[in-house]
């Protein structure tokens, strides 16, 4: 008698167990189930107020080496694209001339520059829209290291308006192992990098 107490009682903590997790993995699904139904909910009752790519100027010493984000072409404020000749950047007043290759440009102000798109024709994934960034130095110095705010340099590489240079840096990298799509991105950046000096107020 002694033993069949003995494995009843081993049987019965099993059998606690197995119903304890029971009611822990039910627990886990309905928990988990009306977190996203929560959350499904949020999001359609919460609209959030359209990201402005407008922001307050930044001068910064490595402008154009960062990548903006994606920001697909239906978003692009009609500001920001190219009109009547000319790609105009509304956060500094100034404007580029536009070539065949750049005519259907558009920019994103972001990271204290502002990065010049041309949409390819085939290059689906956009890979090789953002082929050059115009950027604006107000600190600089002969004394600096950085070329980039060397005044004897960025007069080799751009243009002084007001205060502030201008220069239009382009991509140092292939975008695609395409041929014909890298070799129209080529043509489009060598196009904004010919424009350098001649960025004026708009």
């Amino acid at each position: 008698m002694h033993k069949k107490q003995t494995g009843f009682s081993a049987l019965v903590i099993v059998a606690i167990i197995f119903v304890v997790g029971l009611i822990g993995t039910a627990g886990w699904f309905v928990l988990g189930r009306d977190s996203k139904k929560e959350s499904s909910e949020s999001k359609t009752t919460t609209t959030e107020a359209p990201k402005q790519e407008q922001k307050p100027e930044q001068t910064t010493n490595n402008v154009g080496t960062t990548q903006p984000t994606e920001t697909p072409q239906a978003t692009i404020p009609e500001a920001n694209k190219a009109s009547q000749g000319f790609l105009t950047i509304n956060e500094w007043g100034v404007k580029i001339p536009l070539t065949a290759e750049t005519a259907n440009s558009y920019y994103v102000y972001e990271n204290g520059g502002a990065y010049l798109r041309v949409d390819i024709p085939g290059d689906t994934q956009k890979t090789c829209s953002n082929q050059a960034a115009l950027s604006k130095v107000t600190d600089y110095s002969e004394s600096y290291d950085n070329w980039r705010q060397k005044p004897s340099e960025l007069e080799k590489v751009g243009v002084k308006i007001g205060d502030a240079y201008y220069f239009i840096e382009g991509s140092q990298s292939a975008c695609t192992e395409d041929e014909a799509l890298q070799s129209k991105a080529t043509a489009i950046r060598r196009a904004w990098l010919n424009q350098n000096k001649f960025i004026t107020l708009k």
